[in-house]
Parts: structure tokens; sequence; C-alpha cells
């Protein structure tokens, strides 16, 4: 990897993160940057990490194992890890908001959805902009610059299942 690339990613990661610093005060109600669950909550949001956590665990030693077995991986290592990383995500998102546990009580859902939405396509612009480089699939394998792709999915499938969630609740109600 090039210097210059280097250091674009260590600016993109800076650049990151003020901008969640920023939208993490934005999706709250309250202005606040902490987020405030109740007890109910708290224990969804275990129960998701438990099954994230266990998520990884599955897909890294079937991971290990196919990196045994085969020569070549269809994904660089680095975005192996990531399609891990994504995976357990999505699990505990997923099982947080159908339970009730993912957004805070401080938190305007409205906003979430929007906001993940703007990133999610954000990452779609990249993706597109890395694939017309011809920088995705090197060699018949996934580059790091597929991981704005499985942010995007995931951002977007995130924000999918809230929008999904919210209109079943208020059905419901």
């Amino acid at each position: 990897m090039s210097e210059a690339m280097k250091l674009g990613i260590i600016c993109g990661v800076l650049i990151g993160v003020i901008l969640v610093v920023i939208l993490v005060r934005w999706m709250k109600t309250d202005g606040s940057r902490k987020c405030r669950y109740d007890e109910r909550q708290e224990l969804v949001r275990g129960r998701g990490f438990k099954y994230a956590f266990f998520t990884l665990m599955i897909y890294n030693g079937i991971y290990l194992i196919l990196n045994l077995l085969f020569d070549k991986m269809p994904a660089d290592p680095a975005s192996g890890i990531f399609i891990g990383i994504c995976i357990s995500v999505s699990v505990y998102a997923i099982y947080g908001i159908w339970h009730d546990g993912y957004l805070a009580l401080n938190e305007n859902p409205v906003r979430v959805i929007v906001a993940f939405i703007c990133i999610g396509l954000f990452n779609v612009v990249v993706t597109i902009h890395s694939f017309m480089e011809g920088d995705i699939i090197v060699d018949g394998q996934l580059t790091f610059h597929s991981t704005n792709l499985f942010c995007a999915v995931l951002l977007l499938l995130i924000a999918a299942t809230i929008l999904v969630k919210r209109i079943k609740t208020q059905k419901e109600e």
C-alpha cells in the first residue's frame, strides 16, 4: 500500500470520527452524547452482544478452516475480516431493533434512519467510484476497497429494519 493510500485512510478515519461525534449529538432528542437505556433495553442489548459475539466466533472459525483448505480465498484478509464484523454487527442491530433495545430512549428514530441512509448512500457512491477504478476485485479477490460496499449494505439494512419495525409498531398501536 502506498504512503498516499495510508495517509488517505488515516484522514478518512479521522473525518469519520468527527462526523460520528456530530451525528451522535444530532440523533439525540436532548442534545447529549450519551445514550440512555432502561433496564429491559440493557438486557436486550446484552443478549444481542452475546449473539453477535458467537456469530463472529463461528464466522472466524469457518474463515480459518476455509483459509487452511484453499490457497486463494475469494476476499483478501482485510475484506474477509471486515465481512465478519459486518455480519456480527448486523446480528446485534437486527436483534436489538426487533426487541426494542437498539435505539436509546433519547434517540430520534427518524434522525437515525436518515443518518444511516445518508451514510449508506455515501458508501454506495464510494463503492461505485472504486468499481469504476477497478479496485474492488483484483486477481479474482475482493480487496480492501470493497469495505464501503459492506458498510453500505449494513447501514441500509439497519435503516430498513428500523423503518419496518416502526411501521409494524405503529400498525399495532
